[in-house]
């Protein structure tokens, strides 16, 4: 489910807070791009779990490699 977004100015900053935190940033990537589309709220269509689990272990890898 997409519990938020952001654009213009907003996104801005959520981008520049990510970046200060060494959160890795993947922009025009075609998920992305069909994520960004999705209202709050709404469910992740199943065409997309699979993009969507990918990120997710991309992220849960780079936690722990971060972590000492």
């Amino acid at each position: 489910m997409v519990v938020a977004k952001a654009s213009g100015v907003a996104a801005e900053r959520l981008i520049a807070l990510a970046k200060s935190h060494g959160v890795v940033i993947i922009d025009g990537e075609p998920a992305a791009e069909a994520l960004v589309s999705l209202k709050i709220g709404e469910f992740i269509p199943r065409e997309l779990y699979e993009v969507v689990a990918h990120m997710l272990v991309f992220v849960r890898t780079m936690d722990r490699t971060r972590r000492p």
